[in-house]
């Protein structure tokens, strides 16, 4: 009978100190996991707050955004990767997006229309309608669409069959490649 008492008193302590292990086990664990979800947790908000503070042009843009007359400031060229060409513009051209789908440029070289599109989140797809230079007439293109308050940027991409387009360079290549960046800012 000592025996079955002493195996009960046993069972018990041992019971006790082996569920108190458990439970500070599970403790350290808990703790564990809730310092890695607040560590996810704070990596989540930096980068919520990182992207929006270096791009005001996260959200969807909508047609409103890009509705009202832009006065050109620059262009920049990049072909294979290279910037090729700087133009400050100084507002020598104006462009005007419409509500109603149609756009217009006037510049001192050329005048030009045709009808725009939002495509996605972020890109602008353009027609050209009317131009003074002939041979623009008809190409569409796919814009890449930054804008705020008061700048807006349009980047187009030529990928190589659409550097096709252009004439080739004096040792008769073409870039395989090219990024027009067109930034304006706000008239009205």
């Amino acid at each position: 009978m000592k025996a079955r008492v002493l195996n009960q008193r046993v069972a018990p302590n041992f019971r006790g100190v082996f569920a108190t292990g458990q439970r500070a086990a599970t403790r350290k664990k808990t703790k564990i996991q809730t310092y890695k979800m607040k560590q996810i947790q704070s990596l989540v908000g930096a980068m919520i707050l990182m992207t929006g503070a270096t791009s005001s042009f996260a959200l969807p843009i909508e047609v409103d955004a890009i509705v009202g007359k832009w006065r050109h400031i620059k262009m920049v060229q990049t072909a294979d990767g290279k910037v090729v060409r700087i133009q400050e513009s100084h507002g020598a051209s104006t462009m005007d997006f419409r509500r109603d789908g149609t756009w217009s440029l006037s510049s001192s070289t050329n005048a030009s229309s045709g009808s725009y599109r939002l495509v996605g989140e972020d890109s602008l797809e353009t027609t050209i309608l009317k131009s003074d230079v002939s041979s623009q007439v008809g190409w569409t293109s796919v814009k890449k669409v930054s804008v705020d308050e008061e700048h807006l940027q349009l980047i187009t991409t030529y990928d190589e069959k659409g550097m096709e387009a252009f004439a080739k360079r004096t040792n008769g290549t073409r870039p395989t490649a090219m990024d027009v960046t067109s930034t304006f800012e706000k008239i009205r």
